[in-house]
């Protein structure tokens, strides 16, 4: 089996996780290029960062025929089969490990899933989130999702706010620092996470609420 190729300055700051390759990069051999390596190049350029000089990679190494299906049961059937087919997080593990980045941006829902163990990409895009305990790392690594580049294409003001949440790394481009952000969303759906969200900002000047409802019910907190 044909995988794709990782590529990049061997000791990148920034390291880039894409979901799963297009057939064009697959059938070229090397992760993000082509429409998507200009869409990130113009990104990253707008916060002093070389797309050259990233490390650029994807969580599965090859297409998802029938992932993009309106069908969930295609959809769901194509990523087993892919999930499957190679013990992926150890590839993306290994390849961490060797480049051992400051920050890792991760682009798409299904990467954000796989390296952070968060869902929801429309709720979490631009807030930091640790790589998943599972992945054995000794260091703990900060993660930015951004939508990926077809979600971009799709609605280009994702473009603007991609930007925007881009600007965060600045700080971090040079050195690793521990997680700890008083701003960082925190999805509370049952009484236990409401709890948890006072215990971790119980020192913090002052929180933010976003409470959504349906038909007058209260759903979840944010």
């Amino acid at each position: 089996m044909k995988l794709l190729q990782a590529h990049g300055q061997s000791s990148a700051n920034v390291m880039l996780v894409g979901d799963y390759p297009t057939q064009k990069e697959y059938e070229d051999g090397k992760a993000l290029i082509g429409g998507s390596s200009d869409l990130l190049s113009r990104l990253l350029a707008s916060v002093g960062i070389s797309f050259q000089a990233a490390w650029k990679t994807s969580f599965v190494n090859v297409p998802i025929p029938g992932y993009n299906s309106p069908n969930k049961k295609i959809s769901n059937d194509a990523l087993r089969q892919t999930l499957g087919l190679n013990d992926w997080r150890g590839i993306l593990a290994n390849e961490i490990k060797s480049v051992r980045p400051n920050v890792i941006i991760t682009l798409g829902e299904l990467a954000m899933q796989k390296v952070t163990g968060y869902t929801k990409i429309g709720l979490r895009a631009g807030s930091w989130y640790p790589v998943a305990t599972d992945y054995g790392l000794q260091e703990e690594l900060r993660v930015l999702p951004l939508v990926s580049p077809r979600d971009i294409y799709a609605d280009w003001k994702q473009f603007t706010l991609a930007k925007a949440d881009l600007s965060k790394i600045k700080p971090y481009l040079a050195y690793r620092k521990p997680i700890v952000e008083d701003y960082q969303l925190h999805i509370a759906k049952n009484a236990n996470s409401v709890r948890e969200f006072f215990r971790r900002n119980a020192n913090a000047p002052f929180t933010v609420f976003d409470i959504e409802t349906f038909r007058n019910i209260m759903t979840c907190i944010g």
